[in-house]
């Protein structure tokens, strides 16, 4: 049985690759074993081959490469690597580097008892207005769901694999994690994580075509949560 999983969703990352596994491989192997589960979200830009050459480069680390025909998206490429992974921890992390893959021990650290451990980035290398867009988006989300967490959009998170099954899949899903997990009953910790400067290609999604979509995601999460069984049993005779 695998400790851990890494899912990594690729989107047109070819620069980023080498670095990202490089990082990885050397970061993770205090769990051991453990494994990697990247998934091309239809790159067009050779990251399905850089992916294949990791495996290459290296033999002795496990790597599992799902392609899929065409762009999905962030959530089905979550979900393709969840259902794939055989590790009892989930990570997930970005592939641009903008999430350092060292910090992925400290998350697992901090999970304990938790069902998720969340990364809060700290010091922000988003331009002003991105940050700004980011912080009135999670005080919407946090007035909306009565959800506390403060950065649902950072790519770095460590699940229990138990707590996963639980969870309802849907596009958009992944910028819910803590108030889906907290209406299933789990207990979800931020832990704060470094950010760093993109120094590979561009953002594949901008501020306003991730916000209208985002927008109508909350009120399907806010629908959810008002109408989410609430019975106990009292005896079962």
């Amino acid at each position: 049985m695998h400790k851990l999983s890494v899912i990594v969703p690729v989107f047109n990352e070819a620069e980023a690759i080498p670095e990202l596994f490089e990082r990885l491989v050397r970061s993770c192997s205090e769990y051991a074993p453990f494994e990697i589960v990247a998934i091309d979200d239809g790159s067009t830009d050779g990251s399905y081959e850089s992916l294949a050459d990791q495996r290459k480069l290296y033999p002795d680390a496990e790597i599992m490469i799902i392609r899929f025909r065409s762009n999905s998206g962030k959530s089905d490429a979550l979900d393709a690597g969840f259902r794939a992974a055989k590790g009892n921890l989930i990570a997930t992390i970005d592939a641009d580097l903008q999430n350092p893959p060292e910090e992925i021990s400290k998350l697992i650290s901090a999970l304990g008892s938790h069902a998720l451990s969340a990364g809060k980035r700290i010091k922000r290398e988003d331009t002003v207005f991105k940050r700004f867009a980011s912080r009135f988006a999670n005080f919407v989300r946090r007035k909306l769901l009565m959800d506390d967490a403060s950065d649902t959009a950072c790519g770095l998170k460590v699940f229990r694999k138990e707590a996963l099954r639980e969870l309802p899949m849907f596009k958009g899903m992944h910028r819910f994690f803590p108030a889906l997990l907290r209406m299933k009953g789990f207990s979800v910790i931020e832990v704060e994580v470094q950010d760093a400067f993109r120094r590979y290609g561009n953002s594949k999604y901008g501020t306003f075509s991730r916000g209208i979509p985002g927008f109508f995601d909350m009120l399907a999460v806010y629908w959810m949560r008002k109408r989410k069984l609430t019975y106990e049993i009292k005896s079962h005779d």
